[in-house]
């Protein structure tokens, strides 16, 4: 069975391994911390596990992404301010070109507000959706 979440659970000689691309599986990777391999229980709990892990790092660099997103439109949006005021003819027109900006920015911090909380609501279903799963089908069992 593979997933998503790029782990295969693979049944060789009568026992279930849980892999990813890596070198080692995570089955063997258990069974060295341990001290003994987990049982098919044991890897029908991890998988779910895993792929919630995954979605996890998968949400973490998407969030921390579209925050380095705002960071760099921020960023360039006040140095266009900066440059405007310095060009300003008039205190007035530093006054107007500041009270546009600041209203800009407040307008701004509540879209990205938005869209991160949604965002982040999207990715807490992924990281969540695995596990829902592993404990509806156990209701059912």
């Amino acid at each position: 069975m593979h997933c998503e979440a790029g782990c295969t659970i693979r049944h060789r000689r009568g026992r279930a391994s849980l892999t990813d691309d890596s070198e080692t599986s995570m089955t063997d990777q258990i069974a060295e911390t341990v001290g003994t391999e987990p049982d098919g229980e044991t890897i029908r709990l991890l998988h779910p596990l895993h792929q919630s892990s995954s979605a996890g790092l998968r949400a973490t660099t998407s969030l921390g992404s579209a925050f380095w997103a705002i960071g760099r439109e921020v960023l360039s949006e006040t140095k266009d301010h900066v440059r405007n005021i310095v060009q300003a003819k008039s205190i007035r027109q530093v006054a107007e070109l500041h009270a546009a900006y600041l209203q800009h920015r407040l307008e701004m911090s509540a879209t990205y507000t938005k869209e991160m909380f949604d965002l982040a609501g999207l990715h807490a279903s992924e990281i969540a959706a695995p596990i829902r799963q592993m404990t509806s089908r156990e209701k059912t069992d």
